[in-house]
């Protein structure tokens, strides 16, 4: 079976299109289904298929003419089937790959047939894509299609990667981000980093993990770039907000349905350091746009002691500063970190429920205020999804407490302010 796409218009749209039609869905299907029979093999040949393809030139027989090519001279045209022969072989082989390890996953003992000489290959690739891209942001801009979504795609695959890898990326990161001279480039791997796995499943990953959170600090305290330093505590967030908390829980860790137990002591005794290493850096602008979300992200996958007796201290400190404009959108999503952790692991075996819940409310939506948002500009996700955490643990409490009071804006003298009623 065999996939037609054009290369010679301008407008790139139409081969995101063309990569998504039945044809190719069947294609990307088919190979994933036979992965299973025998991963590296099939990892092996989409690897020899990428080099294959990427040494060819597109051929260059006489295209159809189109309104955007006719402008271009011969050359021009060649050059650019030449970039799209690229761009589209780069998205082939990254969404090829992501649907074989998305098979593999559900496949546990299959997917730990993958031999470690594929996977530090992938991560090469991986690498010298997010090099290339930032050297070629540099130049232009990405304005098209494949431009905008490579990236992504690339970001999702190193986090694929990094539940077979984790250390190994953590090493080419620190590479990478030796030197902070190169901005295009640290971006570009930060954005590559945004989707890694931090695994606690087992007593060595949670080591790993643990291993690897200590090495973002690191290379956080130690660059004096203010965007960078930002970029990156946004992503260790982004990171540290994706691990499967269901693991952390007492249950699971002590060896509970026949597996063995895990020691998690590494872990919560990293998060437990770097929350005092951030939780006091609280007095300036700078220091609660970079560091309180990293503080909410940390309690999120803490040990059950430690975020009682933490959360509520740091959402008070977060209340007080709502008022802030600027700061309001960052600290509700601290605000939804905190409630999210509280409601799904903690707040079953919480005497204090119905108080928390209440503090909560009253602070998040309160009847005084006629306004939610600071600026027109501001998400309301953040209260729907605070909402919907509150209504997993009480959802009586939450829809008379707060869903019905936003409803009945009319009790509130002056203007409606319509954003209540949309988030109820």
């Amino acid at each position: 079976m065999r996939v037609r796409v054009a290369l010679h218009r301008v407008d790139d749209a139409h081969i995101v299109e063309d990569l998504h039609d039945w044809s190719w869905s069947q294609v990307v299907s088919s190979v994933a289904h036979i992965s299973h029979l025998a991963p590296s093999a099939v990892l092996r040949g989409v690897l020899d298929w990428r080099t294959v393809q990427l040494s060819e030139r597109p051929s260059l027989e006489e295209a159809p003419t189109t309104s955007g090519s006719s402008k271009l001279s011969q050359k021009e045209q060649a050059s650019l089937r030449e970039e799209r022969h690229h761009l589209v072989v780069q998205y082939i082989f990254a969404t090829t790959l992501l649907a074989i390890f998305a098979l593999l996953r559900m496949r546990p003992e299959q997917s730990a047939r993958v031999e470690e000489e594929e996977v530090v290959q992938l991560e090469r690739i991986c690498f010298e894509y997010f090099r290339r891209h930032a050297e070629k942001r540099l130049e232009t801009p990405g304005t098209r299609e494949l431009d905008r979504k490579l990236p992504r795609l690339y970001a999702h695959l190193l986090g694929v990667l990094s539940s077979h890898s984790l250390e190994s990326i953590r090493e080419q990161l620190g590479l990478a981000f030796s030197s902070t001279s190169n901005k295009a480039r640290v971006l570009a791997c930060l954005e590559g980093m945004r989707y890694l796995n931090l695994d606690v499943s087992s007593s060595a990953a949670a080591v790993r993990s643990a291993t690897f959170l200590q090495s973002a600090v690191e290379w956080l305290s130690s660059w004096r770039v203010k965007e960078l330093k930002l970029a990156l505590a946004h992503t260790l967030v982004s990171v540290i907000r994706r691990t499967d908390t269901s693991a952390l829980e007492p249950d699971k860790a002590a060896g509970g349905g026949g597996r063995a137990a895990v020691d998690l002591t590494p872990w919560f005794g990293t998060v437990e350091n770097l929350h005092g290493v951030f939780a006091g850096k609280n007095k300036k602008f700078k220091d609660v746009l970079m560091y309180f979300p990293l503080v909410a992200a940390l309690l999120f996958v803490s040990e059950r002691p430690f975020f009682m007796q933490h959360a509520w201290g740091f959402l008070k400190t977060v209340y007080k500063q709502l008022r802030d404009k600027t700061l309001k959108p960052i600290l509700m999503e601290c605000i939804q970190t905190i409630v999210h952790a509280y409601c799904s692991r903690f707040a079953a075996s919480d005497p204090e429920r119905a108080h928390r819940l209440d503090d909560i409310n009253k602070n998040v939506f309160p009847l005084s205020s006629r306004k939610l948002l600071a600026s027109v500009h501001d998400p309301l996700e953040p209260y729907v999804e605070i909402i919907l955490a509150l209504a997993s643990r009480d959802i009586d409490f939450t829809v008379r407490k707060i869903v019905f009071e936003l409803l009945r804006a009319d009790k509130l003298k002056g203007d409606v302010h319509p954003e209540r009623m949309i988030v109820a």
